[in-house]
């Protein structure tokens, strides 16, 4: 079982008082769903960039019955004017373990590895594995990491590979690459968001060859809930970015690959319990035609955050989706 509760988009007020207003809402979405904030196992707090440097503020609006772990992310821009904070969580079982803001930083808090992301990437896998064993896991329990990287960081991405080949497990993860200004902790070049599950693990993928060289999977199933890596407009076959320039027709042919993996999977469109949709500046504009076109090839409205991003990994793509998808192994 999983859950994805959002709370829109909220343009009154400043960004403590919109983060008000914005738990406020998820809370009323979980009760209307029989579902309260003892039930969330994982929360995002969705911060612009000129807000940020209120992320305290922010996060002392949170409600007393949360106790779930929060990340907070800095994202680029409001998706309206006068957005400045959006927050979903997750609702699961206890078999979902989330772990965000896992840092290169040591125990004092000092940054780790200096300028240099591999480094800092080791050390913040490094966090991850203490913080999975503190909860008996290992890191053959990763379902999926989210790298956020700043434009600082990029140029050295290619080298963490080899840092996910050293200490991750196969099945291998799912994962996704988001480019921002800034993160919560200005000092790092690099963050990372970490779900493990409990149960065993079966690896997804249609065929797509590449994955054979790569560090992570389409998906992996964990007990009733599937895991899926970022999708972009990208053709697996040849590896090439396709519809650059029209994010409508990135994102038709992004729902459609989620569609082919949901398939493997042995499930259909209506699994998606719910995405996050991040768009580069170039793509932001037209969200209202990704929409309907998300209706087309889905044949529902799923729960969606739509975010704005500095930029993904390939520079053709305006567009990058994060599903999430209940269903049991095969």
């Amino acid at each position: 079982m999983i859950e994805l509760h959002v709370s829109g988009i909220i343009t009154e007020g400043d960004a403590p008082g919109q983060a008000a207003a914005a738990w406020a809402v998820v809370a009323e979405s979980l009760a209307a769903a029989g579902r309260s904030l003892s039930d969330v196992v994982g929360a995002y707090e969705y911060v612009t960039t000129p807000a940020a440097d209120g992320l305290a503020a922010i996060a002392a609006r949170r409600p007393l019955g949360l106790r779930a772990p929060v990340q907070q992310v800095v994202v680029a821009e409001g998706v309206a004017p006068g957005s400045e904070v959006q927050v979903s969580v997750l609702v699961a079982d206890d078999s979902l373990v989330f772990l965000p803001s896992v840092g290169p930083f040591d125990e004092a808090g000092d940054l780790v590895g200096g300028d240099d992301l591999v480094a800092q990437t080791r050390a913040a896998y490094a966090n991850v594995d203490r913080l999975l064993a503190e909860r008996g896991l290992r890191m053959s329990n990763v379902t999926m990491t989210i790298d956020y990287l700043t434009l600082a960081g990029l140029k050295q991405y290619k080298g963490t590979g080899d840092v996910r080949r050293d200490v991750l497990s196969r099945p291998y993860p799912g994962s996704a690459g988001i480019i921002m200004d800034r993160l919560a902790d200005e000092r790092a070049l690099m963050g990372l968001d970490v779900l493990a599950s409990t149960e065993p693990l079966t690896g997804v993928n249609p065929g797509w060859e590449r994955y054979a060289k790569l560090t992570y999977l389409p998906g992996v199933i964990g007990g009733d809930v599937v895991y899926l890596s970022g999708q972009a407009a990208l053709d697996p076959p040849t590896e090439t970015a396709v519809h650059a320039g029209d994010v409508v027709e990135q994102a038709r042919y992004t729902y459609g690959n989620i569609v082919t993996v949901l398939a493997s999977a042995g499930l259909g469109p209506d699994a998606l319990a719910g995405a996050v949709e991040y768009y580069t500046p170039a793509g932001l504009a037209r969200r209202a035609e990704v929409a309907a076109v998300r209706r087309e090839v889905l044949g529902f409205d799923p729960v969606v955050v739509e975010l704005a991003c500095t930029g993904l990994l390939r520079r053709e793509f305006e567009l990058e989706v994060i599903p999430i998808a209940r269903g049991s192994a095969r």
